[in-house]
């Protein structure tokens, strides 16, 4: 699946200037996801745009579910390092797994997904290239 101008906040999708519609229809993994969670279509666009952590925990499975489609997030829930340093020259494996080593125990993907990118965003607070 061709990516555009996805960007990844720390695990956070942000796409570029495009109307809702428009990533609806161009990224499917978002409709997927947002049907997959449960999560307002609305109000994932917004969290889309942001560049913001969510907070509410069906922000936290989409984000989850997004990277699961984009195996930006591996089958046990652990982060694939190789996809955030290859996207961002700022980032190492070392910073990525200074934050997903942690979590290992975590087995709620959603929460998981959330207090990954707490982290990376401490580490690296500007918005993550795709």
């Amino acid at each position: 699946m061709k990516l555009g101008s996805l960007v990844f906040v720390a695990g956070l999708l942000v796409v570029g200037r495009v109307n809702g519609q428009e990533w609806l229809t161009k990224w499917p993994t978002i409709t997927s996801c947002i049907c997959k969670t449960g999560y307002n279509a609305n109000s994932a666009l917004q969290f889309l745009k942001s560049c913001t952590l969510p907070v509410e925990p069906c922000a936290n499975c989409f984000l989850a579910c997004q990277r699961e489609h984009m195996k930006a997030m591996l089958a046990t829930g652990a982060v694939n390092v190789t996809f955030y340093t290859s996207r961002n020259s700022k980032l190492t494996a070392a910073q990525v797994q200074e934050c997903d080593t942690p979590l290992a125990n975590e087995k709620d993907k959603c929460k998981r997904a959330q207090l990954f990118d707490a982290c990376l965003k401490a580490i690296n607070p500007t918005c993550l290239s795709y």
